[in-house]
């Protein structure tokens, strides 16, 4: 993982290596460090994984329910 951190504008920059390299930034997550399931040869593992990832991993079906309604849904296209 590597890790970068613009205090001034509370911005953190994170590359970390899943499957693929992933590469994020937030502003509502800090350095703190946790731990992802993963599936390796049929057995399940923790992962260490920064907040960022666990976090973008607990929300993205709400990203994906709101793209979906706002496609379904939009007026001003």
């Amino acid at each position: 993982m590597r890790c970068a951190v613009n205090d001034k504008n509370q911005i953190v920059a994170v590359g970390w290596i899943d499957s693929k390299p992933v590469n994020l930034i937030s502003t509502a997550d800090t350095t703190a460090m946790g731990s992802v399931k993963r599936r390796v040869q049929n057995k399940t593992s923790d992962v260490p994984a920064p907040e960022v990832v666990i976090n973008y991993n607990k929300y993205i079906g709400g990203v994906d329910n709101h793209d979906k309604l706002q496609n379904t849904f939009a007026l001003g296209k």
